[in-house]
């Protein structure tokens, strides 16, 4: 996705007032932006992974932990303040997790 998207605005970046080079030492953004790059590999590979050895319905949890990496890359990078909501939303989905067992392996 990243790729098809980073193609497909490759040749609107020249004209393009907004677009900036990565600087030495990297600023808070550029940080943020590599660790979803990070994540988003480690989530294709656990994908990847995970579909063969426990099954699809298993796998389809492993969103919820995208989920909390990202809100928790935000609170560590950027000093926002969330709101009860957004936690109680956060444990709620997390608990959504813990049910689902792994399915059996096939011959």
């Amino acid at each position: 996705m990243f790729a098809c998207a980073a193609l497909t605005l490759a040749p609107a970046v020249p004209f393009s007032p907004t677009s900036a080079a990565p600087e030495w030492p990297p600023a808070r953004e550029d940080c943020a932006l590599f660790d979803v790059v990070v994540v988003t590999v480690q989530d294709c590979l656990l994908y990847a992974f995970l579909v063969v050895r426990a099954g699809s319905v298993f796998t389809s949890q492993d969103a919820y932990f995208v989920t909390l990496e990202g809100i928790g890359q935000d609170v560590l990078l950027f000093p926002e303040s969330h709101s009860i909501g957004i936690r109680v939303a956060l444990v709620l989905a997390l608990t959504g997790v813990f049910p689902v067992q792994p399915g059996k392996a096939r011959p």
